[in-house]
């Protein structure tokens, strides 16, 4: 009877502990099943398309913010030309004898020197702004289809058009044709298509526009947002600055070549190779 009633029990628990087990097992399996469909949802969530008005919303809120700091920029302008223009109030021609009148009109020359600069500064900040208004106008009213970068570069075309025919000044046809190609040909895949314009504008003046193959020789660096020039070197500077680096961090030794002559190889550095650990001496007896 206790061999029935321990084996009964023994059994139960048995029985017990594998509907635990089972249970814990589908749980488990459970939980992973829903991690894997969430993370599938979310993963395909992650590569649909931004509906295109959220595109649009983000890009005239960039073109925006853009454009108000040139607003900014302008503000600043206006205040350096003002006080330059005060400065002209007190030029006095007739003082001091005939010195003074040339040191006057000294002061004078490049106090105007300053102010053409400035006023030139001032053209180019106004003709920018236009520009991001005019885009930021155009996005607005025509973007319906197709992405941004065609867009643009279709759109700048039409820009162009509608500029050189209007009534004269013509000031921003030349800009808009150079931008509308180097927006179609130059960017990386990836590329931000107002942060390519941006660029571009930052590089190039609108009144005297960058040809976009300048540009591009220029561009040799790009993240997406931001691009930097590089400055070609011969190959046998290239392993001479190599050489140089490796001798700062300790990872070569001897010198550079010297002329007429070469340097024999330096021995190798052998300090940081794998050494075994001796072993360890023997304790006192009994030990």
């Amino acid at each position: 009877a206790v061999r029935r009633r321990t084996y009964t029990s023994f059994m139960a628990d048995r029985t017990g502990h594998e509907q635990t087990t089972n249970g814990s097992v589908h749980w488990i399996a459970g939980m992973a099943v829903s991690c894997a469909l969430l993370l599938g949802g979310a993963a395909a969530r992650s590569t649909e398309p931004i509906p295109l008005k959220a595109q649009k919303d983000d890009a005239i809120a960039r073109l925006r913010f853009a454009s108000n700091l040139e607003s900014k920029a302008i503000d600043e302008i206006e205040r350096q030309m003002k006080a330059r223009f005060g400065e002209t109030s007190s030029v006095r021609l007739r003082d001091g004898g005939p010195n003074g009148g040339k040191q006057a009109s000294k002061r004078l020359d490049q106090t105007m020197d300053a102010l053409d600069f400035i006023v030139k500064r001032r053209d180019e900040r106004v003709v920018r702004r236009q520009v991001l208004e005019q885009l930021l106008h155009s996005l607005d009213l025509n973007w319906k289809t197709g992405t941004l970068r065609d867009f643009l570069s279709h759109q700048l075309v039409e820009m162009a058009l509608t500029e050189s025919i209007e009534p004269p000044p013509h000031r921003f046809w030349k800009f808009y044709s150079y931008l509308s190609v180097a927006l179609r040909e130059v960017p990386e895949p990836g590329d931000d298509p107002i942060e390519f314009v941006l660029g571009y504008m930052n590089d190039s003046s609108v009144l005297d526009p960058r040809p976009p193959s300048a540009y591009m020789a220029d561009r040799s660096y790009a993240n997406g947002s931001a691009s930097a020039s590089a400055r070609p070197i011969t190959p046998e500077k290239a392993g001479d600055e190599t050489d140089r680096r490796l001798r700062e961090l300790g990872l070569l030794r001897g010198g550079p070549k010297s002329k007429g002559r070469s340097v024999p190889p330096a021995a190798p550095d052998v300090s940081l190779r794998y050494r075994p650990v001796p072993p360890a001496p023997p304790g006192p007896p009994g030990t």
